[in-house]
């Protein structure tokens, strides 16, 4: 178990989750004003898709490989100290972003330490919310949670492209690099919190929980790298795909609180199951769209969807990490690695025998019915 017994510790644990959100919030900002326009940077500064989905398939390469040793890291490292070197290494990705269009720094480096940081994030922060957790309220905590993270990073594409059209991409990364550092600053108030002990999970066991979480990482990178793509074809412009990326910020953060303050009484998998159909039809007309209205319109339901999808996801989530401790958590990354890395291996061989617009088609596509997967979980 990753808890200790609840009668005791709720009011001390709940009050610790103040500052792991601080931290998530602020680090989801920096990434929210940013991490779109990579692609659409390295575009700009003359890079041929291929070398783009190259950059993104080396990416969730280095997190996959270095997720195989996740625990270990933890263990090792630490909770405070894994997610403080996370940041430390977001802050280095895009200070060599920063460097790119003046020293033309490899874009496998710059892919190497944007995978790491992933590693070093997401386990750690997994085990501290759970431990934080006071679980006879954990749906609303999660829809909680959810909510100020859609309001963190809901409206931050639209700052960012606005930053990046007035004073270009420099201007972005620096922007970010400084809130990355601030994202630090909760973590020196954040309790001592202790790495649980290893303990064998049979796969078997776990199996549509790792399906699951493959397929949810699949629609990640189909929403955060393929369909901004998809928009900038027809609307070359930071500040218009920066505020069609946040058109859902207010229904999301309804949704989302929505979601958690009713999922235990429903189920989870009710509003697991509506939000999928959702996410996939709009995965699917995405790829009818032409016109900005439309894009409005599938980013609506897009993002009701994905809200209905998230809470439960993430409550389920933390109630199974909590009875089958870390290296539940660590496979369950694993799993999300192998359904990215997969996905963005497919769409940078297909950029080799199609055009760009072929090739996110195809990728909002295969996203479209493997979202429906995710309600599998136990």
């Amino acid at each position: 178990m990753l808890s200790f017994p609840h009668h005791h510790y709720h009011a001390a644990r709940l009050a610790g989750l103040a500052e792991i959100n601080a931290m998530h919030a602020l680090r989801s900002i920096a990434e929210g004003v940013s991490s779109i326009f990579i692609p659409l940077f390295l575009i700009s500064q003359g890079y041929s898709l291929t070398s783009v989905f190259g950059y993104l398939f080396m990416l969730s390469l280095f997190w996959l490989v270095s997720q195989l040793a996740g625990t270990w890291l933890i263990t090792r490292l630490g909770i405070r100290g894994a997610i403080v070197l996370s940041i430390v290494a977001s802050i280095v990705q895009y200070i060599l972003l920063f460097m790119l269009a003046t020293y033309h720094v490899p874009l496998i480096l710059i892919a190497f330490f944007g995978g790491l940081a992933v590693t070093l994030f997401w386990l750690p922060f997994r085990i501290a919310f759970i431990e934080l957790l006071a679980h006879h309220s954990t749906g609303k905590s999660v829809g909680a949670s959810n909510a100020l993270l859609i309001l963190a990073g809901g409206i931050t594409p639209a700052i960012g492209g606005a930053v990046a059209t007035l004073f270009g991409t420099s201007t972005l990364y620096g922007a970010a690099i400084v809130l990355f550092l601030l994202a630090i600053v909760p973590l020196f108030f954040l309790r001592h919190l202790t790495v649980p002990k290893p303990k064998p999970v049979p796969v078997r066991k776990v199996l549509p929980d790792l399906v699951a979480s493959g397929a949810f990482c699949v629609d990640d990178a189909a929403e955060f790298n393929v369909w901004p793509l998809f928009i900038f074809l027809f609307l070359p412009s930071y500040v218009e795909v920066g505020a069609l990326a946040s058109v859902t910020l207010l229904s999301a953060i309804l949704i989302s609180l929505y979601a958690g303050a009713r999922e235990e009484r429903k189920g989870v998998h009710r509003y697991m199951k509506t939000g999928s159909w959702l996410t996939g039809v709009a995965n699917f007309l995405r790829v009818l769209v032409s016109a900005v209205p439309q894009v409005f319109g599938v980013n609506l339901i897009s993002g009701s969807g994905k809200s209905l999808v998230l809470t439960p996801f993430i409550t389920r989530y933390c109630i199974n990490g909590e009875q089958n401790g870390i290296t539940y958590l660590n496979m369950m990354l694993i799993a999300g690695g192998i359904g990215w890395t997969a996905y963005l291996g497919l769409l940078t061989l297909l950029t080799l025998i199609l055009g760009a617009k072929l090739v996110a088609l195809v990728g909002l596509l295969v996203a479209a019915p493997l979202v429906l997967l995710v309600p599998r979980m136990r």
